[in-house]
């Protein structure tokens, strides 16, 4: 009966590693535009936007869907491995051994003593490996953001809710009556809605005076329409080397996910 479950043992170790060797990130396939000699180019600027746009959300989405399933494949990994482990634990225990001593007897008494021990610390090992990368792979969810409005209305509920839907929740909102009441608290991203107002200009330039004066590294996005940047404003942000101005909803999402992703490496 013993040496029916030690050789049980031997066969859950050999399933627990093969759980870890799948366990492989899926490659995030390179897109490239291609454009064929006689193709006509977008009749106007508003067709040319919305085919990036669309060719941005369609990158967003796959990329998504990839990172998905390799955090999937990870969470059923370490489940796996975790009963596996349970049970290994309970059947030695129910067996009557507790030490390394007693196992090694044991294994050498019901013939099983070619088993090395070396193999099962390293299955050990393999598990402790695979939950580092999942908390690893899912830290950046946790980073603070801190959204920062020109004025006192906050118009950006689809794009939290987007990024709430992503996992991404520790979202601040600051929307002060006044520039001099506006105050940054620690985190990880700066993202500020510029309506090119007056107000809203007086805004950026101090966010970007105060990420200037810290000692650690704080990304900025400027998320406001094409081309609304002044030839000042563009001056102002090229003072601070992390900040970036974004345009559209599927790039904001997808730089703020990069950016955290940085921030937690």
């Amino acid at each position: 009966m013993k040496r029916l479950i030690l050789a049980m043992l031997l066969s859950l170790g050999a399933i627990s590693s093969s759980f870890a060797q799948t366990a492989e990130p899926t490659p995030k396939p390179v897109v490239q535009e291609k454009k064929a000699s006689g193709e006509e180019a977008p009749a106007s600027l508003r067709e040319y936007r919305e085919i990036l746009e669309k060719e941005r959300k369609a990158i967003d989405e796959q990329a998504e869907r990839h990172f998905n399933r390799l955090n999937d494949l990870l969470n059923l990994a370490l489940g796996g491995l975790g009963m596996l482990a349970a049970f290994a634990a309970a059947l030695l225990a129910w067996m009557g051994i507790s030490t390394r001593r007693e196992l090694q007897a044991e294994l050498k008494r019901v013939g099983l003593d070619s088993i090395k021990l070396e193999d099962v610390q390293q299955l050990v090992e393999k598990y402790r490996q695979l939950k580092q990368e999942v908390e690893s792979l899912t830290a950046y969810k946790n980073g603070k953001i801190s959204w920062v409005f020109s004025g006192e209305t906050m118009l950006a509920y689809k794009e939290i809710a987007a990024l709430n839907s992503l996992g991404i929740r520790n979202i601040e909102l600051i929307a002060p009556k006044t520039v001099a009441e506006l105050e940054l608290p620690a985190n990880d991203l700066v993202i500020f809605s510029f309506d090119l107002s007056d107000e809203g200009r007086k805004r950026l330039h101090k966010l970007i005076d105060h990420l200037k004066a810290r000692d650690e590294r704080t990304y900025l996005l400027v998320y406001c329409a094409p081309g609304a940047l002044t030839k000042d404003d563009q001056a102002k942000m090229a003072e601070f080397s992390w900040s970036q101005a974004v345009n559209f909803p599927t790039r904001l999402i997808a730089d703020v996910q990069v950016l955290l992703r940085k921030s937690h490496v």
